[in-house]
């Protein structure tokens, strides 16, 4: 996930840049977790940011959405990306970036077409 611009922030400049920095610390630690498939590590990561950065809880939500995918929990998956696409920019969140958005879309998208499959499987 890319990082916001500090443009598109809520907070005062000072404390924006700073807010910013952590929430990039946590993010890329969290990915980290995610690339060495250490997902439980990466989701208390997502779930530290959304409970001290709640500003930034869209973003751990599309990182949470891509780890259930990933884990094969379809409906944790699809609820996390949805609920991140719903609340996007609202005030109490900051709104994702394209690529962001993307990601959750992909989310999205895959759970409901592996339904849209099996469903079809089953009618055969």
């Amino acid at each position: 996930m890319a990082a916001a611009p500090l443009a598109n922030s809520k907070l005062p400049p000072p404390l924006a840049k700073t807010h910013h920095l952590i929430k990039e610390t946590i993010v890329q630690q969290a990915q980290a977790a995610y690339n060495e498939k250490r997902f439980d590590d990466a989701l208390d990561l997502y779930d530290q940011l959304v409970d001290e950065h709640p500003l930034w809880a869209d973003t751990a939500r599309v990182g949470k959405a891509k780890i259930f995918a990933d884990a094969g929990e379809d409906m944790a998956a699809l609820e996390a990306a949805e609920d991140a696409l719903s609340s996007s920019g609202s005030i109490a969140s900051m709104s994702l970036l394209p690529e962001d958005k993307a990601e959750a879309h992909a989310v999205v998208a895959l759970i409901l077409s592996k339904k849209i499959c099996l469903s079809l499987c089953t009618i055969i």
